[in-house]
């Protein structure tokens, strides 16, 4: 257990220290104006469209590009095989 805590905050310490300073060029998503009035507060979201059904396939390839994104960056980190081989 406090084997996985010290691999858990050197990862961290890495992910940190590999980050603070990346720029990163994230999937870029269109903006909506939408504005709703919610209990009587005014509530603006340019990103309601994405609820809408007639928008699932543009959410879909949205949300591929995300994961891409995402897996891109999870695979940089070092040190991540010794990880799974102790979770084995």
């Amino acid at each position: 257990m406090m084997f996985r805590l010290f691999v858990a905050a050197i990862i961290c310490y890495l992910l940190f220290i590999q980050f603070a300073n990346a720029q990163f060029k994230y999937p870029a998503s269109r903006k909506e104006p939408f504005d709703t009035v919610i209990y009587g507060k005014k509530i603006s979201d340019e990103y309601f469209w994405m609820s809408r059904k007639e928008n699932a396939e543009e959410v879909k390839e949205f949300s591929t590009q995300q994961g891409g994104f995402a897996q891109t960056i999870l695979d940089s980190i070092p040190g991540t095989e010794i990880i799974m081989k102790e979770w084995e």
